[in-house]
């Protein structure tokens, strides 16, 4: 049963990772977020480069229903960041597009 799982967290990193190469993809510019990147000097592009770089190995949880009525699902990332833990949340929404919901320093770490 696992073998499932992983193989379909797998393929959601891959289309999540396809999105974000063809520009299909919104950073949402939430204050958290943009708090974040200024106070550790990031852009958005680095961002885009932590998200391309994600592996099942940083999997949390999903897929989740969008808790705030939106269309598509939620999943959960924690990226290790230069010895930070980077909460990382898209809404994936095949096949229009996906957004980058949360982009910061992880609260439960």
């Amino acid at each position: 049963m696992q073998d499932i799982k992983e193989k379909l967290i797998k393929k959601h990193i891959t289309e999540i990772k396809k999105y974000v190469s063809e520009d299909n993809f919104e950073f949402v510019p939430r204050i958290k977020n943009k708090k974040f990147l200024m106070d550790n000097g990031l852009l958005v592009a680095d961002a885009i480069d932590i998200i391309l770089d994600i592996s099942i190995n940083d999997y949390y949880k999903g897929p989740e229903s969008d808790n705030d009525g939106y269309v598509g699902q939620i999943w959960i990332f924690k990226y290790d960041f230069e010895g930070k833990m980077i909460y990382i949340k898209f809404n994936y929404n095949s096949p229009d597009k996906t957004s980058c919901i949360s982009f910061h320093e992880d609260e439960i770490y």
